[in-house]
This record gives C-alpha cells, sequence and structure tokens, in this order.
C-alpha cells in the first residue's frame, strides 16, 4: 500500500514541478517535434546580426516551417541562405523577458 502512495506522490511532483509533456517529447519524438507541439518559424537574414529577424507562429510541422524560410529567404534575395540563416522551434517551455525557450530547434 505505501508503495503506491510513494509512486502518487513521486508522479504528484513530476507533474507540479517538472514538465512530463516536454519529458516525454524528448524521450519519444526526439529530435522532431511532438503531435501536441506548434512549430514556430525564425529566419534572420544575417546570419551575423540575430536581433533582426522574421517569426512565424505555429506554421505547421517542419516542412512547413522550413518551406516558409524558403518563401522568406527568396524574398529578401538570398535563396540559398548564404547570408542569412534559420530556425524552426518547437516544445515551448516559458518565456524569459525577451527571449522565448523552446525544448528543441532544428534547421
Amino acid at each position: 500500500m505505501w508503495r503506491w502512495l510513494l509512486v502518487a506522490i513521486v508522479i504528484g511532483v513530476w507533474f507540479g514541478f517538472g514538465n512530463p509533456k516536454n519529458i516525454v517529447a524528448g524521450c519519444i519524438w526526439g529530435s522532431g517535434p511532438a503531435p501536441w507541439e506548434v512549430v514556430d518559424a525564425f529566419y534572420y537574414p544575417d546570419r551575423r546580426n540575430l536581433s533582426r529577424h522574421q517569426s512565424a507562429m505555429n506554421v505547421g510541422g517542419l516542412n512547413e516551417c522550413r518551406a516558409w524560410v524558403s518563401r522568406v529567404a527568396s524574398h529578401h534575395g538570398d535563396p540559398r541562405l548564404t547570408r542569412g540563416d534559420y530556425e524552426c522551434a518547437f516544445g515551448y517551455i516559458e518565456k524569459l523577458g525577451d527571449v522565448t525557450v523552446y525544448r528543441q530547434t532544428v534547421r
């Protein structure tokens, strides 16, 4: 009986202080978005100046993120991303001031 109580307490602490959805997503889906995670796209026209960027929230999946970046980069005259860079981010964790923290960012 006491074992089940201990298990319930551990699970309660995990849900209270941890982020079980992100832990499960990281274990099962690894470097890809879990079905419940939205993908946000970020395009940087100058890879040496990451303070300038364009973004699109909840673009769909990773393929849609890369397609959005391709369109925006072409619009900026950089279709091969020789000057710019990008990130596809998913697994929103929290916002710390001006910085948004994600579980994973990929190219």
